[in-house]
């Protein structure tokens, strides 16, 4: 067949930071990101990506290349949610963690394939008829010699003259007190008429640790409060849900569609935060999509704006999609010599066939840190 799978090429880069960043439960100096192209027998290619942590990409790429890869290899590229499906099965896991990264990676590139070959931008391959889409511009990560906050009131202004009209900053490495003196600036740069959330990257691991800072953040009004607490202490939610005026929000850690279909269920959360790129690729996201209808639960999209804009275009439920202006902190873009997101405030796409991603092969070579080759 013409859409048999013939080889799979894998390749992990690790990209320092142009300056060390900090959230509230880890200091970043570099990122890893497993990139995996995928080529056909009519020779047609998909490529697909996922994030490998600070040091985990040699474990990640290894596992694509020994469990994963072989399920995908010699089979057809036409339909990649069976071969999602096969492969967890076949491993035995339900709740994926590395493996569903690696699935993620071949998934998207399998869509991003079969788009190509059709000859149509992702978004339209799925069925997608949105012509823009709202986003919200992730930032306010802790940055060293800060202790002013001029860099991040900098930053913030940025963000306003830029035109988006909606931000995100990052929460909960300092006190109680600093961190609403913190909050509290990041208000008053950004003025009343700005949408603001806050993210704490699961910093909080009880109902009583949290209850020191909720005041603080209510103060500053904002849409949602994006991981309080980890992702799979759902009792934390459950029990923090009824309590807090601030809309919920997690799940970009969560790795399966069971996951994000038991937390739906359990109706703690405003918000389902999809990252496609852990819990299972395009496969993944479309189920979820549904689940989320299902409850009447908002969707939003966590990071690689240019991923998720296609998906994003597809679905009603996705309300608004994360982007990034300051390339540096997240560097996945890097990568690329050509992005698919034309205006970020307004998270408008191309209409390049597939995802309409082109990476900078220079620049993945240099970075290289584990690659693989392999054939059908």
């Amino acid at each position: 067949m013409e859409s048999t799978i013939t080889n799979i090429d894998c390749a992990v880069v690790r990209m320092p930071l142009a300056e060390p960043v900090a959230l509230a439960t880890r200091r970043v100096v570099s990122r890893d990101w497993l990139i995996t192209i995928v080529t056909t027998r009519d020779g047609n290619k998909g490529l697909g990506f996922t994030y490998a942590g600070y040091e985990a990409g040699e474990v990640i790429g290894s596992v694509l290349e020994k469990l994963v890869a072989p399920f995908y290899l010699g089979k057809d590229s036409d339909r990649p949610d069976i071969l999602h499906d096969t492969t967890l099965r076949q491993l035995g896991i339900q709740n994926g963690g590395l493996v569903a990264r690696a699935v993620s990676a071949l998934d998207i590139a399998l869509w991003d394939r079969n788009a190509v070959a059709a000859d149509l931008p992702l978004y339209k391959f799925i069925g997608g008829s949105k012509t823009s889409l709202d986003t919200y511009v992730g930032g306010g990560y802790y940055k060293e010699n800060d202790s002013d906050f001029e860099q991040l009131k900098s930053e913030l202004q940025r963000y306003l003259d830029t035109g988006y009209s909606a931000v995100k900053i990052k929460v909960g490495k300092f006190d109680p007190e600093t961190e609403g003196r913190r909050a509290r600036i990041c208000r008053e740069v950004l003025g009343s008429n700005i949408d603001l959330v806050i993210d704490a990257n699961g910093k909080f691991e009880s109902i009583e640790a949290f209850g020191h800072y909720v005041s603080e953040y209510s103060s500053i009004d904002p849409i949602f409060f994006e991981d309080p607490f980890p992702s799979h202490m759902l009792s934390l939610y459950e029990t923090l849900g009824p309590q807090t005026p601030i809309p919920l929000s997690t799940g970009e850690l969560l790795s399966s569609v069971d996951d994000f279909e038991r937390l739906a269920k359990s109706k703690t959360v405003s918000i389902l935060q999809v990252d496609s790129t852990t819990c299972g690729g395009v496969t993944a996201f479309k189920r979820i999509a549904k689940i989320a209808s299902q409850y009447g639960i908002s969707l939003e999209t966590h990071w690689f704006p240019e991923f998720h804009a296609h998906l994003a275009m597809s679905e009603e439920t996705v309300k608004r999609i994360e982007v990034f202006h300051d390339q540096e902190i997240i560097n996945f873009s890097s990568l690329l010599k050509k992005r698919v997101v034309s205006n970020m405030s307004s998270g408008l796409v191309s209409e390049c066939p597939g995802i309409g991603l082109v990476l900078d092969n220079d620049v993945v070579e240099k970075n290289c840190i584990f690659s693989v080759q392999l054939a059908y």
